[in-house]
């Protein structure tokens, strides 16, 4: 490190730069991803000329907007706002970071070096922060899930906030650590009108990982739990698609996908150079909030069809009970539904005069 602080190459400057430009493709590459899968309010209406199919956009429109207001509500659009502003900010943040020729680079540098500016501080600060409170709230998402899993279960509520409470202090006394332990390096070239900023990573950040593999882990076995005991009582692989085997299905899928990208993102922080760190988060940021956003939908849609089924139900017993006339037993067009038995006995007195 000495080695590199005391004499840099022009080769390892360039080498910077492209990777500060890799970085900034895929944080770009991440954020028209999250764009195109939720869609802005002012492309939707192209997307839905463009694509007939039932989107997330479509999902959000007449679900979420509609439904009444609520905590799922809340999450969903505190995650969906979080995520484009982290994402929009970093965006513009790497853009002016890679600002400049490459091509102008010459062997002859003026080096400047910057530990720890105040500016650097706060942009890393809002960076860190804003990812971690988008993780929380995802996750908060996923134990209410599980929460209803579990029927309201007492012992998995006091379990899920004993976790919730763990990593709020492990996020919140990450962040810290890293804020005040980081260190930039900025190295410019005045005539080129070029700089690159390189970050020293703490030693312990290619750990940081492991509490949240920890996490999932419990939570994907608590999430197969249920899902085992419900293909037992089915006696099958396949379940219904009711409200606790839709948030099986989903809780699973989650999980895997997240466990899996932590423990890539793990192992790939473990064997691999720091310089390829900032790399893979807008990626998994963006996966995991989008999967995060989506549980929250799916639950919406399937707690909407249940009260309208209950609704349904309740109407057609008022009609059911209600006294008898010579219009009962017709069609009802707005539930598409006939009584069979008022047709055949309060209706036939009518039908034998007509024949």
């Amino acid at each position: 490190m000495a080695s590199f602080l005391n004499y840099p190459t022009s080769e390892r400057i360039i080498k910077d730069i492209y990777f500060i430009r890799l970085q900034s493709y895929i944080s770009l590459s991440s954020l028209v991803l999250y764009l195109y899968y939720y869609g802005m309010p002012i492309l939707g209406y192209t997307r839905r000329i463009l694509i007939r199919t039932v989107t997330t956009l479509d999902s959000v429109i007449s679900v979420m907007w509609g439904t009444r207001f609520g905590l799922g509500k809340i999450l969903f659009y505190f995650i969906f706002h979080s995520a484009l502003r982290h994402f929009c900010e970093y965006q513009l943040l790497s853009y002016k970071r890679i600002y400049g020729n490459v091509s102008s680079l010459e062997l002859s540098l003026n080096i400047i070096l910057s530990f720890g500016t105040a500016r650097n501080n706060v942009i890393n600060a809002i960076s860190y922060i804003s990812a971690f409170i988008i993780i929380l709230f995802g996750d908060f998402a996923l134990h209410l899930k599980l929460y209803a899993l579990y029927r309201k279960s007492r012992k998995i509520l006091t379990f899920l906030i004993v976790i919730a409470i763990s990593m709020v202090i492990y996020y919140l006394s990450l962040a810290i650590m890293i804020i005040k332990n980081w260190t930039t390096i900025l190295t410019t070239d005045p005539e080129a009108n070029l700089s690159t900023r390189s970050a020293l990573y703490p030693s312990y950040y290619n750990r940081i990982l492991i509490p949240k593999l920890i996490t999932e882990g419990v939570m994907l076995v608590l999430a197969l739990r249920v899902g085992v005991k419900n293909m037992r009582q089915n006696r099958g692989i396949e379940m219904s698609n009711s409200l606790s085997n839709i948030l099986v299905k989903d809780s699973i899928f989650y999980f895997v996908v997240i466990f899996s990208l932590c423990l890539f993102h793990q192992l790939l922080w473990s064997l691999a150079d720091p310089e390829i760190f900032g790399l893979t988060p807008p990626f998994s940021l963006t996966l995991a909030s989008i999967l995060s956003q989506h549980l929250l939908v799916t639950i919406r849609i399937q707690a909407s069809r249940r009260e309208r089924m209950e609704t349904d139900f309740s109407l057609e017993g008022i009609q059911f009970q209600s006294g008898l006339g010579f219009d009962e037993g017709v069609p009802n067009r707005s539930f598409g539904s006939i009584h069979p038995s008022l047709l055949t006995q309060d209706l036939q007195p009518h039908i034998n005069r007509l024949v």
